[in-house]
């Protein structure tokens, strides 16, 4: 059986903030691997640290110990403007809450991270397409 490629290798992950005199703890020692083709579902009760795992496996926020990373790159030794260039070529984030820009078509929206990037727009429309067909939202 051939090996997947491993996407996400979360290692031993705590996050906490200083509140106060003391410190708050949202979750300790967290390890999880995500490969290639697999689909995941964090769930648990309102409060239990979801969205502060996907901002930690997301780049958008660091963890207090531990080692993220994602397809092989540790993403929280990158700095901000690299960790930013690589969420932006490797990540993509669908929120509960979406806010497109209204003024754009779905294409456009979809597009928009590309154009960010500097593809070409007839490179960056293809892609777009592809994605959205891919999402059954063609």
């Amino acid at each position: 059986m051939a090996h997947s490629a491993l996407v996400i290798d979360c290692r031993q992950v705590t996050r906490t903030y200083n509140e106060g005199l003391g410190k708050l703890t949202i979750f300790s020692d967290i390890s999880l691997e995500v490969t290639q083709g697999e689909t995941v579902a964090i769930v648990g009760s309102s409060g239990a640290g979801k969205t502060t795992l996907l901002n930690l496996l997301g780049g958008l926020d660091k963890p207090s110990s531990g080692q993220i990373s994602i397809c092989g790159e540790d993403i929280h030794r990158l700095s901000e403007g690299r960790r930013a260039r690589f969420r932006n070529a490797h990540l993509g984030f669908v929120y509960q809450f979406h806010h497109l820009l209204p003024e754009f078509t779905a294409l456009e929206n979809v597009m928009m991270p590309c154009a960010l990037g500097g593809m070409a727009v007839s490179r960056s429309r293809e892609k777009a397409a592809s994605l959205l067909q891919r999402v059954g939202l063609a």
